[in-house]
C-alpha cells in the first residue's frame, strides 16, 4: 500500500460517495501530494536548526505520528517517548512538519512566563473556534488583553465567594435524582437514554444500584454554569429541558474525541467546503441555538444595567441588579471609564459565555467523575474524606468553612494532578527562540541538550499530564492516586497557579475560572460524599478515555454510546 493511499484512508469513511469514484480520489491525491511536497520542502528549510532533537521515526509519511496520538489513550504514546527520550523530543506531525513536545519544567515555564510571545497554532485556534468561537481560549494578543481585562471582575476571588447557593441548590438536587435512581433500580423520570445501560446481573446488588455518573455530574455542570453564569434555569437535572441546555449537550456529545478529519480541517480549512461531515452540521446548528439565546439574553441584560446606572445603582449595591457572570461581563465592558479599543463587541462578549459555558461544564464534570472513580477504588480514602466532611454541622458550610477543611482540598488537588480534564496545549513562538532545559535531553549524536533553538512557527506541545504526573517532581509513586502526598513538599516548583500543579496552566494565559471550578467540586463532593458510597462495578467493564479538547471516560465495550462513567452507587446510612 502506498504512502499516498494510507493518508487516504483515513478520511474515505467521511467522504460521499461520489468521491470515491477513481477519477476523484486520483485527482484528490495528486493534489495531497503537491501539497506534500511543498510542505516537506518548507520544513525541512525550518527545522534545520533543532535536527539533532531526538524522538520517535515517522510512523507515515504523510500523517507522521498523528495517527499514533490521535487513535491511542490521551497521552499514552506520549508517555512512552518521554520515557525513550527524555523530557523534550520532537514527533512528525501531518505532513513531515515537525512538533517540538515537552514536559521540561524549566521549558514550559519560559513559555509561560512569555505567554504574547507565543500563540496558538492556527491549526489549534481552528479546532477551538469551531466548538468555542473566538472566544478568550482562541483569541491572541491585544484581543486577548482587552477580553481577560473585561472577564477579570467577573472571575475576581471576591465575587466567587458569592456562588455558592446555585452551587449548593444544585449539588443537593443531584443527591434527590441519585436517591431517586437508587429507590427505583436505576430508571427515574430524568434518565437520559440511550446513555443509561441496564446492569448486567452481576451488577445487580441490593441496596445499590449502577449510575452513569458522568451523565449526571455534566447535567450539575451545566445546571450550576446555567445559574451562575446567566441566571438562568436550564433544567437539565430535573429533565425539564431547554433548547439551549440541549444545544450544549449535543455539541459536548459531537466533539467527544479527535478524529483524523478534524486534523485535516485544521490544517486545510479548506475541506470544510469539500468533505460534509455530520459532527460539524450538529456543531454549527447548536452554535448558532447558542447564539440566538445568548443575543435575547445579552440585550436583556444590558436594558437593565441601563437602567441601574440610570437610578445612580452600583454593582456593590443591595438593590442592583443579577449578580451572574455575564452580567458582571456586561457592567465591565460597558463601563463609561473603558476606552472604545477596550471594549467587546456583543459577538465577542457571547463567545466568553459559550466558551464559559462548553468548557467549564465538560471540565468539571469530568474531573468529578474521575474522583469518584477512584475513590471507589481506594475505599480507605473515601471513608477518610467522609469522616473529614461529616464533623462539618451545616449542609451549606461558607467559603472559609469549605476552604478550611485540609482532605478535601488535597483530594482535589490530587484528583486535578492525576486526572487533569486537559492533558496538554499547543504554543508556537512569533520569533525565533533559545528555549532553556532545565533537564537535558541525550541528542541523536550522542551529545547532551541543555537548550533548543526553535525556529518561529513551529509548535510546541505544553504536556500538561506530563508535568504533572512526573516523578522528578512527586517522586518515584507519581503515577499513584495518594492526597497524602501534599503533606510533603514537591521536589520541584511547578509554574501553575494553582496547587504546584500545571492543571489551569500558569502566566498570563492561565485559565480565568480556576477559582470557580475548584469551588464547584469541592461543594459538589461536600454533598456527593456525605450523601452515597462509590464503589467498582462487580462485573469491573474496562474502562478508556477519549478527547478532543478534554479526555472524557468510555467504556471499552460501549463506546457507541458516548462518553459514561458507570459505579455502583448507595446511600450512606
Amino acid at each position: 500500500m502506498s504512502a499516498l493511499t494510507r493518508f487516504i484512508e483515513p478520511l474515505l469513511e467521511a467522504l460521499p460517495a461520489w468521491t470515491r469514484h477513481p477519477v476523484a480520489v486520483v485527482a484528490g491525491g495528486l493534489l495531497t501530494l503537491v501539497i506534500a511536497v511543498f510542505v516537506y520542502v518548507l520544513v525541512k528549510s525550518r527545522s534545520w536548526k533543532w535536527s539533532n532533537l531526538d524522538g520517535p521515526p515517522s510512523a507515515n509519511l504523510l500523517w507522521g505520528n498523528m495517527l499514533q496520538i490521535i487513535h491511542g489513550q490521551p497521552g499514552e504514546y506520549n508517555k512512552i517517548w518521554f520515557e525513550k527520550y527524555g523530557g523534550t523530543l520532537r514527533v512528525t506531525a501531518l505532513l513531515g512538519r515537525k512538533q517540538l513536545v515537552t514536559s521540561d519544567i524549566q521549558a514550559i515555564g519560559y513559555v509561560l512566563q512569555h505567554s504574547y510571545s507565543f500563540t496558538k497554532p492556527a491549526s489549534s485556534s481552528r479546532i477551538l473556534e469551531s466548538v468555542l468561537g473566538n472566544g478568550l481560549l482562541s483569541s491572541e494578543g491585544h484581543k486577548h488583553r482587552a477580553q481577560r481585562r473585561v472577564l477579570q471582575p467577573a472571575f475576581s476571588p471576591n465575587h466567587t465567594k458569592n456562588l455558592l447557593p446555585p452551587f449548593w441548590a444544585k449539588s443537593y438536587e443531584l443527591q434527590g435524582v441519585w436517591n431517586r435512581m437508587i429507590e427505583t433500580g436505576g430508571d427515574w423520570e430524568g434518565s437520559d437514554p440511550p446513555s443509561y445501560t441496564p446492569p448486567v446481573p452481576e451488577d445487580i446488588v441490593p441496596g445499590a444500584c449502577k449510575i452513569d455518573v458522568l451523565n449526571t455530574l455534566n447535567k450539575l455542570s451545566l445546571d450550576i454554569l446555567g445559574l451562575a453564569g446567566m441566571n438562568v434555569e436550564l433544567g437539565a437535572l430535573s429533565n425539564t429541558g431547554s433548547e439551549l441546555s440541549d444545544a450544549y449537550r449535543d455539541m459536548a456529545n459531537a466533539t467527544h474525541h479527535m478524529t483524523p478529519l478534524m486534523i485535516a480541517e485544521a490544517w486545510f480549512p479548506i475541506l470544510k467546503k469539500i468533505i460534509p461531515s455530520k459532527r460539524r452540521d450538529i456543531v454549527e446548528k447548536n452554535m448558532a441555538i447558542s447564539a440566538a439565546h445568548g443575543m435575547k439574553l445579552l440585550q436583556q441584560k444590558t436594558i437593565a444595567i441601563k437602567k441601574e446606572r440610570e437610578a445612580g445603582l452600583s454593582e456593590n449595591d443591595d438593590l442592583a441588579g443579577e449578580k451572574d457572570l455575564l452580567s458582571l461581563l456586561i457592567r465591565a465592558n460597558t463601563d463609561p471609564d473603558l476606552r472604545d479599543d477596550q471594549k467587546l463587541t456583543d459577538e465577542e462578549v457571547l463567545n466568553q459565555m459559550t466558551t464559559f459555558m462548553f468548557a467549564g461544564h465538560e471540565t468539571t464534570s469530568g474531573t468529578l467523575s474521575w474522583c469518584l472513580e477512584k475513590l471507589a477504588f481506594h475505599p480507605d480514602i473515601q471513608e477518610k474524606l467522609y469522616a473529614e466532611l461529616a464533623t462539618v454541622p451545616d449542609p451549606e458550610p461558607t467559603f472559609d468553612e469549605l476552604s478550611n477543611l485540609p482532605y478535601l482540598d488535597k483530594v482535589v488537588r490530587e484528583i486535578m494532578r492525576t486526572d487533569n480534564p486537559v492533558i496538554g496545549t499547543m504554543r508556537t513562538p512569533i520569533d525565533d527562540i533559545t528555549l532553556p532545559l532545565g533537564t537535558p535531553v541525550k541528542g541523536r549524536n550522542g551529545k547532551m541538550i541543555d537548550s533548543v533553538h526553535v525556529p518561529a512557527g513551529t509548535e510546541i506541545f505544553l504536556s500538561v499530564m506530563g508535568v504533572n504526573q512526573s516523578e522528578t517532581v512527586w517522586g518515584p509513586d507519581a503515577k499513584e492516586f495518594n492526597p497524602d502526598r501534599f503533606d510533603r513538599p514537591a521536589l520541584q516548583k511547578v509554574p501553575g497557579v494553582y496547587g504546584n500543579l500545571l492543571s489551569f496552566l500558569g502566566g498570563a494565559r492561565h485559565c480565568i475560572g480556576y477559582r470557580f471550578a475548584v469551588l464547584e467540586i469541592k461543594a459538589a463532593l461536600f454533598v456527593m460524599i456525605r450523601g452515597f458510597t462509590f464503589e467498582p462495578l462487580p462485573s469491573r467493564p474496562k474502562m478508556e478515555r477519549e478527547w478532543m479538547i478534554v479526555q472524557r471516560p468510555v467504556v471499552a465495550s460501549e463506546k457507541k454510546l458516548g462518553p459514561q462513567m458507570p459505579l455502583l452507587v448507595r446511600k450512606r446510612e
